[in-house]
């Protein structure tokens, strides 16, 4: 077996690690409003008497799961660009559990633009410019809709956690 071999072996197994350390963890689930409170909310604000409700968020403790990611991020090494791409989806998920314990409080805030960045910064996971990812959402909405609609029954690695 060659040395790429190898480390795309070393790589898979990372992933694997990955994909089971935030397996459960639904980000956009966590932080949402009840349908309830949603309603009441924009119902407010279409008559121009929008107020924040007062939300209880379930807490976790996240602390071996990011003992798991930062361990799986100092493993992957930067030399190799599948272990950088793995260091980063690791720190995004490290990013994600810090905006869980931070739900409900101002410091959510921080949190969720070290996420997902502002409009005009770099996005942690690609090249890409934030503002130009928020105006290519709605095209990207349509294909991940088709994705799931047409997908295999097993998702390799990470896809796995996106579609679960």
């Amino acid at each position: 077996m060659g040395d790429e071999t190898a480390a795309l072996n070393a790589f898979a197994e990372l992933d694997r690690r990955l994909v089971a350390a935030v397996k459960g963890i639904k980000l956009l689930g966590a932080v949402s409003w009840p349908a309830a409170v949603q309603t009441q909310f924009l119902d407010g604000w279409s008559r121009g008497d929008a107020k924040l409700p007062l939300v209880t968020y379930t807490k976790h403790d996240y602390s071996a799961v990011r003992e798991e990611l930062q361990n799986i991020f100092l493993a992957a090494g930067e030399e190799h660009p599948v272990g950088d791409y793995l260091r980063r989806v690791a720190q995004s998920w490290i990013y994600a559990t810090e905006l869980l314990d931070a739900a409900g409080t101002m410091e959510i805030t921080e949190h969720s633009v070290r996420l997902f960045g502002r409009p005009g910064d770099r996005h942690l996971l690609s090249d890409a410019v934030v503002g130009d990812v928020l105006n290519e959402a709605s095209g990207l909405n349509v294909v991940l809709e088709r994705l799931v609609e047409h997908r295999e029954t097993e998702l390799p690695g990470i896809a796995e956690v996106m579609f679960d």
